[in-house]
């Protein structure tokens, strides 16, 4: 996949879990515990830094989107 700023090829950078919820004033990390996670995989492009996140197991859709 190129980088659709500058074109370069990305770097796939592996999958993680992104943690959903906010930081409530009140709650603390209270209400993140209910939220849950989503899984992402990211991508980094090495010449301009920009940083994409696919949902992971759909990024091969993307990838032939692009095409």
């Amino acid at each position: 996949m190129n980088c659709l700023r500058c074109g370069e090829p990305m770097e796939d950078l592996g999958c993680e879990e992104i943690q959903l919820g906010h930081y409530g004033f009140f709650s603390g990390h209270l209400s993140n515990l209910f939220s849950g996670a989503l899984d992402v995989r990211i991508y980094a492009c090495p010449g301009c830094g920009k940083i994409e996140f696919f949902k992971a197991g759909q990024e091969k859709t993307e990838d032939r989107q692009s095409e």
